[in-house]
């Protein structure tokens, strides 16, 4: 359960089925709903909407949204609709104790996962995805919902438990960046509704009881006031029925509620500053505009072109701010631009920029230098023509994959347009209301869209970096800015050819073989190219394409291990001998490209995901990263800044120092443990070059393509690329050893780190050793994993349900085949008050589970979710992609997917008991890690006018 924050910039445009004809020209601002959406009114008030959708299979996901949230409480409530959704998701002292996740695990709910609630500034939904929904399911989820609309009971202890868990909650979601977050708030919006935080203060959540939230309650959940959504695999008539017997009976106390005042914005307040010291954020500069919000209108396609004239502006002034980073000497490391235009009480547009070196002024004089451009002269003809088609590819593919939109996802989107009083409409309908918006759009009418979203209050300048420069200086080099005059209209873009389309002649297929158990097909090139293929029709047009290398790690020397992971991900930043990252971008703005690369534990693993028509390009994408790679120097001034952003961002987060400090105990030194700071900034894509290209280059090549694609298609594009080709050499390529993480024979019981984020957040981890991982030992892995599921239902009910004392405890094990040894973990994130006695608690679940105290019950209640999950697995192309990828070479991932449903459902009880006597009866190495006791403060402000 969430609760979400205002004033977070972004911008999107909405996607989402059989477009009506339009018959007169009256119609043409009309956006039509989907005409399968079941919508309707029950008496009382209450709005529905249901629709039948297959995919996956036999799932139904269901929706209760209530139209209130943090921006309807008074001034003493101040956290009531997040505190209410907690009470009301576990039935406040109905089964507070209980919860809906151990009566809905029987049907393979997993919380979390498939069961959820959360509560933004305007709305609270709660969420149950059922994955195989019988009657007696639907009718026990349906009446779990009615109890949450008006079934709570607000009791003092039910209150006061989970007044300690919402309190954790917000613990847990305190970070540098949320700190951050909320003073920029309070900078840029006093006095607006919109700035208050959703989970509340802890003076304020001490001071809700339960009369103050059974008021909000009854106050704001009642028919008139919400909206059931039903999406899956049933007959909407069904649906429809237990719609009508469960809710219709619901009714509302007294007349509908008044909504509060919206706060004010200051229009007067003109250019401000603030400057803010902080030593974990990354360092930034920002510059952002309010003007008041938009009232409420008609959902048509006038209102869209609106919103897409900001759109475009958006992704041109993106695109030019992004070009200024491709060469050897950037301004900045990142920039972009973004708005937010759901707050109500204003719309905020802002320029975000990430600083190099801390060099603050060049930053700024550059990014304000594209919005002055912009100002100025607008786009070209020829660049908004191509922003344009590059968002009509995007619904092109939506609406070309709406047959197979998955239920889950359907269902969130159609609440969140009920919410709004949208349009619920289909992928087809979305992409000619599009093209009937854009039709009219001119270069000047962009333009004229910058100016209006930038006018307003403001603008409000921040800058956070370790020591950041004073607000006057800030406001200073703007105002230096705002009086220059604006840089020239951007040169006509060259437009480049792409250059890897002939990899010379296609490669012949010398032998097909189909596969059953799985069934796919391997076929194999005359240049030595494997191609492993598996149609499937679970998501239309979906393709999902891995290639996989070399040796991985266990190719790479021990001391470059970091280096390797490190340089693995700028493998697409570094782009290609003949082009370099920008121009894949633009070549490929309509289609999409990926190339995103792993070092596994015995191959490097290239991934890419695209769809029937784009596969050529992908392959000929990821055909030049194999042969053509270009570690491209470009990138090498933006790597200091990014290892010290990530580098203060780990050392403010205490799961990161667990996982380091443990490490550091068990392997000083090892490739395991984070290098020195300054090692890793010293790194340049040279090094990456060395470490990386002669796997890429040179290695035998084995691709996986699964998804909506004819196998002819798919192998005659394998062919072209990959299969073009010069042969490679299988030569050995592991090293003479690869060091693979092993627990000394005498391990630390105790381990005490420190990290330097929040001073009311700390974290305890106990860790079990296990053993090396084979695929003999699969039975095992099985069980230990059941094992862990039943410990973390077991911990999660006792430190959160009973004790409220921390808010997501997690339990889980880490087993690779033939690599680290595996582990099995606890971790449990509180106060540093209540760390110790969390350390106690958790130590003694894993006492009782060693003596043998679970239950049948317990057992059926893990496996069930597990088994729900693994099913549900089966049904996404991107699983089945990665249990055939490397399958030519090692076959242990078919082997696994063979037996692992019917380990899954055969293990007992004898044998989980068995497993917790032999690993949990062993006194586990306990990680405690507080916060710095005399850490430096994490922020100071100035702020000036």
């Amino acid at each position: 359960m969430a609760a979400a924050v205002a004033l977070a910039v972004c911008g999107s445009v909405g996607s989402a089925l059989a477009a009506a004809p339009r018959p007169a020209a009256e119609d043409l601002n009309t956006i039509h709903p989907d005409p399968a959406v079941r919508q309707g009114v029950l008496a009382n008030g209450l709005r529905y909407l249901i629709l039948r959708n297959a995919t996956p299979p036999g799932a139904v996901s269901l929706r209760l949204a209530i139209d209130a949230g943090a921006y309807d409480e008074t001034d003493d409530q101040l956290g009531a609709a997040h505190f209410v959704e907690h009470l009301a998701f576990s039935g406040g002292d109905n089964g507070h104790l209980e919860g809906p996740e151990r009566a809905f695990a029987q049907a393979g709910v997993s919380f979390g996962r498939d069961l959820n609630a959360e509560t933004g500034l305007f709305s609270t939904v709660y969420r149950l995805d059922l994955t195989k929904a019988d009657p007696a399911v639907l009718a026990q989820a349906f009446g779990w919902l009615r109890t949450v609309a008006d079934g709570t009971r607000f009791t003092p202890a039910a209150v006061d438990r989970e007044r300690g868990i919402v309190l954790a909650e917000r613990e847990a979601e305190l970070s540098p960046a949320s700190i951050a977050q909320q003073e920029r708030q309070a900078f840029m919006g006093p006095g607006l509704r919109v700035t208050r935080p959703v989970i509340g203060t802890p003076a304020s959540l001490a001071a809700l009881d339960p009369g103050k939230l059974q008021a909000f309650y009854r106050t704001w959940y009642r028919p008139d006031n919400a909206v059931v959504v039903a999406v899956g695999d049933a007959d909407p008539e069904q649906l429809l029925a237990l719609v009508q017997k469960t809710f219709g009976g619901w009714t509302a106390a007294g007349p509908p509620p008044v909504r509060p005042a919206p706060g004010k914005l200051d229009l007067t307040r003109g250019e401000q500053a603030l400057s803010r010291a902080d030593i974990h954020m990354a360092s930034q500069i920002g510059a952002c505009s309010l003007r008041p919000g938009a009232a409420p209108g008609a959902d048509d396609v006038a209102r869209l072109r609106e919103r897409l004239l900001s759109d475009l502006w958006i992704r041109l002034v993106d695109k030019r701010l992004g070009e200024l980073t491709r060469n050897g000497h950037p301004p900045y490391l990142k920039a972009a631009v973004g708005r937010e235009t759901d707050l109500r009480e204003a719309e905020v547009t802002c320029l975000n920029v990430m600083l190099l070196d801390e060099r603050w002024r060049p930053a700024l004089e550059a990014a304000q230098g594209e919005l002055s451009r912009f100002r100025a002269h607008g786009p070209s003809q020829d660049d908004l023509d191509e922003a344009i088609d590059n968002m009509r590819a995007k619904l092109r593919g939506a609406r070309d994959q709406g047959a197979t939109r998955d239920t889950s996802d359907l269902a969130g989107r159609m609440t969140a347009r009920a919410l709004k009083h949208d349009v619920v409409t289909t992928p087809n309908e979305d992409f000619w209301a599009f093209d009937a918006a854009v039709e009219t759009i001119t270069p000047d009418d962009v333009r004229k869209a910058f100016a209006r979203d930038w006018s307003g209050a403001g603008p409000f300048l921040i800058v956070e970096a370790p020591q950041p420069p004073p607000a006057t200086e800030l406001t200073a080099a703007w105002d230096a800015g705002a009086k220059a005059a604006p840089p020239p209209a951007a040169p006509a873009e060259t437009r480049k050819a792409w250059a890897y389309e002939d990899f010379g002649k296609a490669g012949r297929i010398v032998s097909r073989a189909a596969q059953t158990g799985p069934d796919f097909v391997r076929i194999r090139y005359a240049n030595g190219v494997v191609l492993n293929f598996k149609k499937t029709d679970f998501a239309k047009d979906d393709v999902q394409v891995r290639v996989r290398v070399g040796a991985g790690r266990q190719e790479i020397p021990d001391a470059d291990f970091f280096a390797a992971n490190f340089g693995a991900g700028l493998l697409a930043a570094g782009g290609l001998g003949r082009h370099d990252f920008g121009d894949l971008q633009r070549l490929f703005a309509n289609t999409g490209w990926e190339a995103k690369l792993a070092v596994g534990t015995d191959a490097f693993v290239l991934h890419g995901q695209t769809n029937d028509w784009s596969l050529r390009s992908e392959l000929q994408v990821l055909a030049a990263f194999l042969s053509d790679p270009g570690f491209r120097p470009e990138v090498d001034a933006r790597i200091p800044t990014a290892v010290e952003t990530v580098y203060r961002q780990y050392r403010a987060q205490p799961a990161m120092a667990l996982n380091f400090a443990l490490m550091d105990a068990l392997a000083p030194g090892s490739p395991a443990t984070l290098p020195p700071q300054a090692r890793t900034a010293a790194l340049r894509m040279a090094d990456f070059q060395r470490l990386l290209k002669p796997a890429l280059t040179e290695a035998p090549i084995e691709v996986t393509i699964v998804g909506d694609i004819g196998e002819g298609t798919a192998s005659e594009f394998v062919g072209e690329t990959l299969g073009a080709l010069p042969p490679r050499k299988d030569t050995p390529r592991t090293q003479a050893s690869t060091w693979f993480m092993r627990f000394p024979d005498q391990p630390p019981a105790l381990i005490r780190a420190t990290h330097e984020g929040p001073a009311d957040k700390a974290m305890v981890g106990l860790v079990w050793p296990l053993y090396v991982a084979t695929p003999e030992r699969r039975r095992e892995e099985i069980t230990l994993g059941l094992l862990a599921k039943v410990f973390d239902d077991d911990l999660r009910h006792r430190v959160r349900q009973e004790l409220a004392q921390t808010y997501s405890p997690h339990v889980g094990t880490s087993l690779p085949d033939h690599a680290d040894q595996g582990l099995l973990m606890a971790a449990v994130e509180a106060s540093p008050q209540s760390i110790e006695a969390m350390r106690a608690e958790t130590a003694a679940i894993a006492e009782r589970l060693a003596k043998g105290q679970i239950t049948e019950e317990e057992l059926e209640a893990a496996r069930k979710p597990l088994q729900a999950e693994y099913a549900a697995r089966m049904t996404r192309n991107a699983w089945w992609v990665g249990v055939l990828d490397g399958s030519a070479r090692t076959p242990e991932g078919l082997d696994e997917m063979r037996v692992e449903p019917g380990l899954l459902a055969s293990v007992t009880l004898a044998e989980v008991r068995e497993a917790a006597a032999r690993w949990l009866g062993k006194p586990p190495i306990a990680v405690v890690v507080l916060p710095e006791a005399a850490a430096r403060p994490a922020s100071a402000a100035t702020a000036a006018r």
